[in-house]
């Protein structure tokens, strides 16, 4: 559990002026501030999963010196302990991927009264399906209703693969999460009601910018959310976007006292198709299956992480008397392109250009730069010392044994 100390300290990091009162407790409100707060303070970056600290060879035992060309990694690069996310997203003002920035978010969270569950995620977004669809939905000949229901639908997606995101549901302490219908979050100056939501500042573009209620059961019409730059999401359950049926896990194709939630996203204004995106149990996950995700996305070559190091922060505007949360746009790193979007009066810019004053793109002509663009706009520095750079499938880089 955070103290008070570092609870102010992140406070500070993430530049939100909290006053805790006597008479209020976890409120939706206070939920949705810290939320937009964390997005655009702390940014998803990848960096310490491919600039690797190396292990010192004086510290390498006998058997394993012997191959000096290759070197030895930290396995994994950082911890998930609270006293490790706090050092490197706080002290070190450094960012993070899902597990970093969901895990020090609820334990801030369950600091301030919120009753939090860190909840593992399928993700079944097929990109390069979902780019097809969206150039034929913008053509002249569009996508047939068949198609949107084929296309919306949870039970025609790859299920392969196991649950390698992390993600938040989050209601009041006198709730439980063993009985959804007991949850509440109860909004400012007005009584309980039996509401939980899902929360997620650890899908870099995808990121949700609110918390977005779930559905009160699993019958229930579907709820909606905002996502970063014009994305819209929505938590259904597999009443109404399909089973997913995934081989050889009970825990899925057999939850009958578990509901499963189906989240799906819309491309911005110009998109009506709602794609399959990730799917979710109300299940609290152990540390050890936690971590178990930790050194599958930081050791293994066929991780979902991407193959560059890359930073992502949504640029957001919080009013200070009435909190509103209003975008400005994203800025974004892979590699040695920077994309700087600005965000429309519908916050989307799906075709943006430097013509149209949408879109800036700037190339770091080599590392050096790159670190420089990483500090400016992300803050980030001292990711490359003690360390090496290892980029997806670079097997003779670093060695087969620490995949």
């Amino acid at each position: 559990m955070l103290t008070q100390e570092q609870l102010s300290l992140y406070f500070q990091r993430i530049g939100f002026d909290y006053q805790p009162s006597q008479t209020t407790g976890p409120s939706l409100q206070l939920l949705r501030l810290i939320q937009a707060h964390q997005l655009m303070s702390i940014p998803y970056e990848t960096l310490s999963l491919h600039w690797r600290p190396i292990v010192p060879q004086n510290d390498l035992t006998d058997d394993i010196q012997h191959d000096k060309k290759k070197p030895k990694f930290l396995s994994p690069p950082f911890g998930l302990s609270t006293e490790d996310l706090f050092r490197k997203l706080v002290v070190d003002r450094r960012g993070g991927y899902c597990l970093e920035l969901n895990i020090l978010l609820g334990e801030v969270l369950q600091a301030l009264g919120f009753e939090v569950v860190l909840a593992k995620a399928k993700v079944v977004f097929d990109y390069d399906r979902i780019s097809e669809r969206l150039k034929k939905e913008a053509s002249k000949d569009g996508v047939s209703e068949e198609e949107v229901r084929e296309l919306e639908s949870f039970e025609g997606v790859d299920a392969s693969g196991w649950e390698t995101h992390q993600i938040l549901l989050v209601g009041t302490p006198s709730s439980s999460f063993t009985s959804p219908s007991l949850l509440s979050l109860s909004p400012d100056s007005t009584p309980a009601v039996k509401k939980r939501y899902l929360v997620d500042v650890g899908l870099a573009k995808y990121s949700l910018l609110d918390p977005i209620e779930l559905p009160t059961d699993n019958t229930a019409s579907p709820t909606q959310g905002r996502g970063v730059m014009g994305k819209q999401f929505r938590i259904s359950s597999h009443h109404h976007t399909g089973i997913l049926s995934i081989n050889d896990n009970s825990e899925y194709n057999n939850s009958e006292d578990t509901i499963r939630w189906n989240l799906s996203v819309r491309m911005g204004n110009n998109s009506q198709i709602w794609y399959p995106y990730y799917t979710f149990l109300e299940k609290e996950a152990t540390f050890a299956e936690l971590m178990q995700i930790h050194y599958y996305m930081s050791l293994s070559t066929t991780s979902t992480s991407p193959p560059e190091p890359c930073a992502v922060k949504p640029l957001l505007r919080c009013g200070r008397d009435d909190g509103a949360i209003e975008l400005m746009g994203q800025v974004s790193m892979q590699g040695m392109k920077l994309t700087i979007q600005h965000a429309s009066g519908s916050g989307y810019y799906p075709k943006a250009d430097e013509e149209k004053g949408g879109m800036e793109v700037v190339l770091a002509k080599d590392e050096e730069e790159q670190a420089r663009l990483f500090q400016k706009y992300f803050g980030i520095e001292g990711y490359k010392d003690g360390a090496v750079l290892v980029l997806a499938g670079e097997d003779d880089q670093i060695g087969a044994d620490i995949w």
